[in-house]
């Protein structure tokens, strides 16, 4: 199979005054690989961007998971990615990146998109052995007999295209892009593959917003629908595929929790 790019990145983006710095940071740290830029979400980029001819726009009212899966269906990289557009990309981690999966030479490979966040770049590096943070059960919330101890979590991954969606991509009941990616890293490994870390991080998430409805969304809804999956201690042995169109029926054209007016209308 031929692909356009090295690697697709989806944004489910709202905040349309980060995407100019945000474009010109993949330039920077992507080096010598090529890439497609997909931005999925209700806001249209300006034509200074839309214009170039490697960004993509998917225009949609949903929540960022079905931003997300939607997006990846025009998405031309033989990689994917999903990076938030609070984000801004370190060095040449997100090259660094890259080069560890084509050295794994296996298309069952995951790279962990470590990250930084908070006010400023704190968060440790947890790289050493043992439960550190890019382990499953470092977190409580995944502390699941279903999941292994030695499984890792990629909350962002970077996988083959092709890997993806055969896995079936997310599960888009989930709205916000945490959960649904930890559980496809543990679906990957359930299926033979392995998760790696890169020697750099690829980001700094310091410019979100505490709080809102992204927060919102994981307590009132993705953390109770992650827990009745993995209450089941045998869930991934009937749980490694998705339905990749699943979309369609686990979603709403209209996030309600973002968007409350009852005037809003999705062209078809």
């Amino acid at each position: 199979m031929s692909y356009q790019y090295n690697i697709s990145i989806i944004s489910p983006a709202i905040r349309k005054e980060n995407w100019t710095t945000f474009y010109e940071g993949i330039k920077k740290a992507i080096g010598k690989y090529s890439f497609e830029w997909i931005l999925a979400g209700p806001i249209e980029p300006e034509k200074d961007l839309l214009d170039q001819p490697n960004i993509k726009y998917v225009k949609d009212f949903g929540h960022p998971t079905r931003c997300t899966q939607i997006a990846s269906l025009v998405a031309e990289g033989e990689l994917i990615t999903w990076e938030s557009d609070d984000g801004i990309f370190l060095d040449n981690g997100l090259e660094l990146a890259v080069d560890l999966w084509y050295n794994t030479n296996n298309n069952k490979s995951q790279i962990i998109m470590k990250y930084l966040e908070g006010p400023s770049p704190n968060m440790p590096d947890m790289t050493t052995t043992g439960l550190g943070y890019w382990h499953a059960w470092f977190h409580d919330d995944l502390k699941y007999e279903s999941i292994p101890k030695y499984y890792m979590a990629a909350p962002l991954g970077m996988l083959s295209l092709e890997y993806f969606r055969k896995m079936g991509g997310f599960d888009c009941r989930f709205e916000n892009i945490n959960m649904c990616c930890n559980d496809l890293s543990f679906r990957i490994q359930h299926d033979g593959g392995n998760l790696h870390l890169p020697p750099k991080h690829i980001m700094w998430n310091g410019l979100s917003v505490v709080g809102g409805i992204i927060l919102e969304s994981f307590f009132e809804h993705d953390k109770s629908l992650f827990d009745s999956i993995y209450k089941n201690d045998n869930i991934l042995d009937t749980r490694r595929y998705l339905d990749y169109y699943n979309w369609v029926y686990n979603t709403d054209p209209v996030w309600s929790r973002r968007f409350y007016q009852p005037t809003i209308r999705v062209q078809p």
